[in-house]
């Protein structure tokens, strides 16, 4: 396989990937931790009698987005936050395609962008598989799902074969 074919190759799985984590993420975000949210919220201010029963309701709402939103979760939001950079340096080089690099410096840095968006995603869905088994992170297995869904199930038994 020649060298520009290889790279077109790299290229089409990694945006397979991170397209596949980012669909993922936004689904899980919007349905899973937004929507949810919102739906306890409304729920909890029915039932409020004074301003600060609800205060006490909004307090809840905010602790409960911010731990089904992984900001908490240093080893998940840096995940993420990584593959989305991996996507943002993907576009950059792909983007100067046209500007004279050679081919063989462009290949690199794409194999290097690609390396690590799989690492990081390896990373993401193993973390995530060992927090959707504490009673603490019941929405890991959520995201689990949604951003790998045909290796949902294998990582899950790999983690829980290491315990």
């Amino acid at each position: 396989m020649c060298l520009a074919a290889f790279t077109l190759t790299i290229v089409r799985s990694t945006c397979f990937l991170i397209q596949a984590v980012l669909s993922g993420l936004e689904n899980y975000i919007h349905q899973d931790a937004i929507a949810s949210c919102l739906t306890e919220f409304s729920q909890a201010l029915a039932n409020v009698d004074s301003l600060s029963q609800a205060r006490i309701a909004h307090d809840r709402f905010l602790e409960t987005l911010t731990q089904r939103l992984f900001f908490s979760d240093r080893l998940v939001s840096n995940c993420l936050n990584q593959i989305l950079e991996c996507a943002t340096g993907l576009r950059r080089v792909v983007s100067a395609l046209s500007k004279g690099i050679p081919l063989a410096e462009r290949s690199e840095l794409i194999e290097l962008i690609s390396n690590e968006t799989k690492r990081q995603f390896r990373v993401l869905t193993h973390t995530l598989a060992a927090r959707s088994r504490l009673a603490k992170a019941p929405y890991a297995a959520r995201l689990l799902l949604k951003i790998d869904f045909t290796g949902f199930t294998d990582v899950l038994n790999r983690a829980a074969m290491k315990n």
